[in-house]
């Protein structure tokens, strides 16, 4: 993963055995995990059944499952001939066998079978419809397209992919400009495309980060990590001297070197200080087949981060399985952020069990791989949205609390009382649900309210907790944007907006000069190729010399008293006559011919020519619109985050002297 930027100033695998995925116990952003075996999870199905699996839960789902209104057949048909051209490069993650492993393709080119009206129908709702429609013909970024009130019947796999290629090309308009979402880092820019897929893992909803999606709506995360890989940690001066196994040195010449000596000067200085600068175990090439559409992965490229690894969202594979130098690899179409100023894009990258950098190829381990269950949505239940331990763990909760109310009643003198703490509470998180109230959806307001009607004590605590951090955060947040955009932004791209617009002339300008000049050779070529084809008489020669060898041959196989060895005789004579007087009119045309062939080879000449000052000027024009400012999603220092968890602890939100005021 890079360094946070602030704003810009073969063998096969596929039988192979798979050993059982770990279920995490996601701690940190770095997350480590307890290996506690599960089962390897099934593949997601490709067109879930219309009705929803029901709740565990005893709290009634605000989000619904919606079914598909009646809309005029037509506009159905147009959706699905729109939706499978801009999705072509991820319709593999709708059709139930997938994307063929040893297959060739390239990122954009259409990766499944197209949907109909029908599948499309029974996928999404009449109102996310109208939402992509809008954006197949503006770019624009659906806002709350799966992470509001409406999650319908599509997998998390299915959203994952749809939402990293609608973040990778869309815009948005976070100040007074649009713009493309351009992520702190690349974990931050494959958690945002969780947020709009609305499958975020709960461990991932705390702070800044994991409160908001890349337009400022608050989310509320209650997915599940359903399958995880994560790499034993090596750090720099325990790594092995040579590449083997899937861990090795730090490569010479790399970011993550930049960073290694770095860290060892700083060091030298202050002993004390801890060690950051690591690598971590491959995962087995021979596990490869287990990856899924819509997996997050890191991979090992030996950028500047602590661990040198680069987030990313798997599609598919790319090629088949292939080796160089004893290296496995296998190359995958991948969706990531590669640096903050372009934003994310669809990729390749080769995926293999060591690192290697070498011949114009290189090859990066995989580290890390998590998966979210296929079912996974935004919160829709109060037990989804604030999360209890079991029974017993309850009861130690509930026990270390009354503990707490006894000693306060014992400072006082006096009992401290539950209903006014609880009449407390929920007054302020009343206040607290309106003052962020606006980044809220309908069905989000509703499911805080009805939490804080609850009459337990601490699932109560618990929601004033989350309330806390997300009022503090959305103040936060909202001052940040607008020092961002008000304070300089805004200002700075409507005069560099000038110089670009300036520049877009122009080149469009030249690219529209090319396509003329690649139309006037195209047709010129088709011409002169005509006219070859009239006048050339190499291929009637060809014909005629296979049809005198072939009477040859005939004529060697019959008997001398043949009666019709004289007819043949006399054809075979015949052709060659004519043989003799059309090699004459070849010999006649033959600078014509060449004539012909060398115009057709210069047009050709001239054709590449203007198709590579095509590719390059739309290069510039793509250098000319990254060189605008833009802001970053969250931006600004978010030092004063609250991040803090849900304990539903009452001494982790009051002390024992703010106790007092419960104690009449």
């Amino acid at each position: 993963m890079t360094t946070p930027v602030r704003e810009n100033t073969a063998p096969t695998h596929r039988n192979a055995p798979a050993p059982p995925f770990f279920l995490p116990q996601e701690n940190s952003r770095d997350q480590f995990f307890a290996p506690a075996p599960v089962p390897a999870p099934a593949s997601a199905p490709a067109l879930p059944p219309t009705s929803s699996t029901p709740s565990t839960s005893t709290s009634t789902p605000i989000i619904q499952r919606q079914p598909a209104t009646t809309t005029s057949p037509d506009e159905w048909t147009i959706f699905a001939e729109e939706f499978n051209t801009h999705f072509r490069s991820i319709l593999h993650v709708f059709n139930e066998r997938g994307w063929p492993p040893d297959s060739h393709t390239a990122p954009g080119s259409q990766s499944g079978d197209s949907l109909d009206e029908a599948q499309l129908q029974a996928l999404f709702t009449d109102n996310q419809r109208r939402l992509l429609m809008d954006f197949f013909s503006t770019g624009q970024i659906p806002d709350r397209l799966f992470n509001g009130d409406e999650v319908n019947h599509t997998t998390a796999q299915q959203r994952l992919l749809m939402a990293a290629l609608i973040l990778s090309t869309g815009t948005y308009r976070p100040g007074s400009f649009e713009q493309r979402v351009h992520a702190r880092m690349c974990f931050h820019w494959v958690h945002i495309v969780h947020h709009y897929a609305g499958v975020t893992p709960a461990s991932l909803g705390r702070g800044i980060m994991g409160s908001f999606d890349h337009a400022g709506n608050i989310v509320l995360p209650a997915g599940r990590a359903e399958g995880t890989f994560m790499g034993d940690r090596v750090f720099a001066d325990d790594l092995p001297v040579d590449e083997s196994g899937g861990i090795g040195p730090i490569p010479a010449d790399t970011g993550h070197e930049d960073a290694a000596e770095s860290e060892e000067s700083r060091r030298a200085v202050d002993p004390t200080e801890g060690r950051r600068v690591h690598r971590r175990h491959a995962f087995p090439f021979a596990r490869f087949g287990e990856l899924q559409p819509g997996d997050w992965l890191w991979y090992y490229n030996a950028n500047s981060s602590g661990g040198g690894s680069h987030s990313v969202i798997f599609s598919r594979w790319a090629a088949p399985a292939d080796a160089v130098n004893g290296v496995h690899y296998h190359r995958a179409i991948l969706f990531s952020q590669p640096n903050p100023g372009r934003g994310g894009r669809e990729h390749t990258a080769n995926l293999g069990e060591q690192y290697y950098n070498a011949g114009g190829i290189q090859i990066y381990p995989i580290t890390y791989v998590t998966r979210v269950s296929a079912t996974a949505h935004p919160a829709s239940t109060v037990d989804e949205l604030l999360p209890s331990g079991n029974a017993r763990a309850e009861g130690r909760l509930s026990a270390a609390n009354e503990r707490f109310l006894a000693r306060a009643s014992r400072r006082f003198g006096r009992s401290v009382s539950r209903e006014l703490l609880i009449e407390h509470l929920r007054e302020e998180n009343n206040d607290a649900i309106a003052a962020v109230s606006h980044r809220l959806t309908d069905g989000q307001r509703t499911l805080l309210q009805d939490a804080n009607a609850t009459t337990s004590l601490e699932t109560l605590v618990r929601l004033t907790q989350r309330l806390r951090a997300l009022r503090h955060n959305t103040e936060i947040y909202e001052n940040n944007i607008e020092a961002t955009y008000e304070g300089r932004l805004n200002e700075r791209y409507a005069t560099a907006l000038e110089a670009h617009e300036l520049e877009t002339a122009r080149i469009t300008g030249e690219i529209a000069e090319a396509d003329r000049d690649l139309a006037t050779a195209a047709t010129e070529i088709e011409r002169l190729n005509e006219v070859l084809r009239d006048r050339d008489l190499a291929p009637q020669l060809r014909d005629m010399r296979r049809e005198i060898a072939r009477l040859r041959r005939q004529l060697g196989r019959m008997r001398r008293r043949d009666p019709e060895r004289a007819t043949v005789r006399e054809t075979l004579n015949d052709l060659r006559e004519a043989l003799r007087l059309l090699e004459r009119e070849s010999r006649s045309r033959s600078r014509e011919i060449s004539g012909l062939h060398s115009g057709v080879s210069v047009l050709e000449r001239q054709r590449r020519r203007l198709r590579r000052l095509r590719e390059r000027l739309e290069g510039e024009l793509g250098d000319s619109e990254a060189s605008l400012p833009y802001g970053l999603v969250h931006p600004g220092n978010l030092g004063r985050q609250d991040s803090s968890r849900m304990t539903g602890r009452i001494e982790d939100i009051f002390t024992i002297r703010q106790m007092e005021q419960f104690a009449p």
